[in-house]
């Protein structure tokens, strides 16, 4: 199982309103693709006001913790 990471852009809230700029949701999954399904399905679909409406996906070792200072939202296994 690998680490996905889905980030946000600035005018990403979540439907009650949390701002989810420099933060992400980290999914694990076996692939890439699974991982953007997972995602969209627990996490999109379910707390945003569209399914497309987050940034970026990022393999582990691709991805920059240190530039989203706001953290970890979540973690989906």
């Amino acid at each position: 199982m690998k680490n996905y990471y889905f980030t946000f852009g600035t005018d990403h809230n979540l439907i009650d309103g949390t701002r989810m700029h420099n933060s992400w949701v980290r999914v694990v999954a076996e692939n890439y693709n699974l991982a953007r399904q997972i995602f969209i399905e627990q996490f999109s679909s379910v707390y945003l006001c569209a399914t497309d409406k987050w940034a970026f996906q990022y393999e582990e070792a691709n991805f920059k913790r240190e530039y989203f200072i706001k953290g970890e939202y979540l973690v989906i296994e």
